[in-house]
């Protein structure tokens, strides 16, 4: 960041709704996200301005994935206007409990969104790639589960 400062540049954090009205009116010149194909505001924004998406480097993902993100291709077209796939990385989404949630109440939850991921896709298409019986494994959670969660998955059979 301090480099990117020293260079003239600035760093504001916002919401993606105030991201997509910088860019599309000029006041930014790019941004730095995680963008899940179907993301509401960068579809938005694919609609309403003339954007471009870079992929990451080999070297650049390789440093990433050090962090948990993982590999992905950004199929062409997944927003108007992007003519080619995007090599780039994903946290995947996850939802976090504080400690002193039960165990029964984020079973219900786990169950609900697994179970309902149709439903959940048709309302929000970011989340298509949501594949519950692979969700559970750490690569793609980076933290541990709740027990209540691990429960679920375990009675699925989907872990161990």
């Amino acid at each position: 960041m301090e480099d990117f400062k020293s260079w003239g540049g600035s760093a504001t954090f916002a919401s993606p709704e105030a991201i997509t009205a910088t860019l599309r009116d000029g006041r930014a010149d790019f941004t730095i996200d995680v963008v899940p194909p179907g993301h509401p505001a960068v579809s938005e924004l694919a609609m309403t301005a003339d954007v471009r998406f870079i992929s990451l480097t080999a070297k650049e993902r390789a440093k990433l994935n050090e962090r948990g993100l993982q590999n992905v291709i950004m199929a062409p077209e997944s927003f108007k206007g992007q003519k080619k796939e995007i090599q780039t990385v994903t946290p995947g989404t996850v939802l976090i409990a504080n400690e002193n949630v039960s165990a029964e109440l984020a079973y219900a939850v786990t169950k609900t969104i697994c179970e309902g991921r149709e439903e959940l896709v048709k309302a929000h298409a970011s989340i298509s790639p949501f594949d519950p019986p692979t969700a559970w494994k750490p690569e793609k959670v980076g933290i541990p589960l709740h027990p209540g969660a691990a429960k679920y998955y375990r009675d699925r059979g989907w872990m161990k």
